[in-house]
């Protein structure tokens, strides 16, 4: 048996341990995490600095909270259907110009 597997092996081992999974949910390193779900968007994640907003918490517009996730998730998707249907190989250059004609729409949005 290598290392990486003995290594496996022993992580394996840890997150099966009874005595560590009460009370919480383990972190790879087998220390019991007592908040398992972030309190501004209710996904389990690493904790946020303290005084920072989460960026899948919902945004908040005049007391409404709008959750952006979905939308963001259609995007993702979207994109990546056209990265692959296109064969974009400077995904970064695409990126960075689909920012640009965001901003664009954003700047010129009104609604009717």
């Amino acid at each position: 048996m290598d290392f990486e597997e003995a290594k496996a092996k022993a992580l394996i081992q840890q997150m099966q341990s009874p005595s560590q999974t009460s009370g919480g949910s383990i972190s790879v390193s087998g220390a019991v995490n007592t908040e398992p779900v972030c309190p501004q968007c209710g996904l389990l994640h690493p904790p946020v600095r303290p005084g920072e907003k989460c960026p899948n918490a919902p945004i908040k517009i005049e007391g409404e909270k709008v959750d952006t996730t979905k939308f963001l998730v259609d995007l993702k998707n979207i994109c990546a259907s056209q990265i692959e249907k296109k064969n974009i190989k400077d995904v970064e250059k695409m990126f960075k110009s689909l920012i640009v004609e965001i901003i664009k729409f954003l700047e010129n949005y009104k609604e009717k």
